[in-house]
């Protein structure tokens, strides 16, 4: 039985190993894909408001799990926009403070605020996030 090279093994008919050019290529087009799948499915899911929030937190969660916190921030901020509830806003408000855009998320905590009212918690998480904005934390 013959086995098959495998890349960056040294020996007659060993695959080279990725150069860093190859493997930031290969993300690249990972990231296009991504990019384009994303675009169809919002194209084909946003026939309705709930709809299209549900893709694009869907889509949100995604893109935050692979460490694109700024495409993340704008899918969030869309689902919350399409169908505004507590919890879009509290993803927004979360995945904001996680990627420091804490300005972000004190608009995200005080649209919650109008929904369910002012609570301690609310305005203490408030605070902070207002507070690292102004680099006290």
């Amino acid at each position: 039985m013959r086995t098959r090279p495998r890349p960056g093994k040294s020996g007659p008919g060993a695959l080279p190993r990725l150069s860093q050019y190859e493997s930031t290529a290969a993300d690249a087009l990972s990231v296009a894909r991504i990019d384009a799948a994303s675009k169809d499915l919002l194209a084909a899911t946003c026939l309705s408001a709930s709809a299209c929030a549900e893709a694009a937190g869907f889509l949100a969660r995604i893109r935050e799990n692979r460490g694109d916190s700024g495409s993340a921030l704008t899918l969030y901020d869309r689902a919350a926009r399409e169908e505004p509830t507590e919890a879009r806003w509290l993803a927004l408000a979360d995945a904001a403070s996680r990627a420091g855009a804490h300005a972000q998320a004190v608009m995200a905590l005080e649209r919650v605020a109008q929904k369910r009212g002012m609570t301690e918690e609310l305005r203490k998480r408030i605070a902070e996030e207002r507070a690292r904005v102004l680099g006290a934390h």
